[in-house]
């Protein structure tokens, strides 16, 4: 038997797709494993420097694929970061 040309190009391509989706499956993983994705952190002025910076140093250290993104709010803002049109 020898398989079409048809055949020969889905044989190809689902080489391709298999790959892809191996690859999107691992990259799930780590994202619920918590070994990528984005952490924002909110923090007062007063913290920063005695708690913020040795935490984030650490969890760079532990999880360098995860991208950390501190910001400084307000203590009295009730939603800080939420301006109009964020949810």
């Amino acid at each position: 038997m020898q398989p079409t040309a048809a055949g020969r190009l889905l044989t190809r391509h689902a080489a391709i797709i298999s790959q892809h989706v191996a690859e999107a499956e691992t990259a799930l993983a780590d994202l619920g494993a918590g070994r990528t994705g984005r952490l924002t952190i909110r923090y007062f002025v007063s913290v920063g420097p005695t708690l913020l910076a040795p935490a984030l140093a650490r969890l760079r250290r532990e999880h360098p694929g995860v991208t950390m993104d501190p910001k400084v709010t307000d203590p009295d803002d009730p939603l800080p970061g939420r301006g109009a049109g964020q949810r």
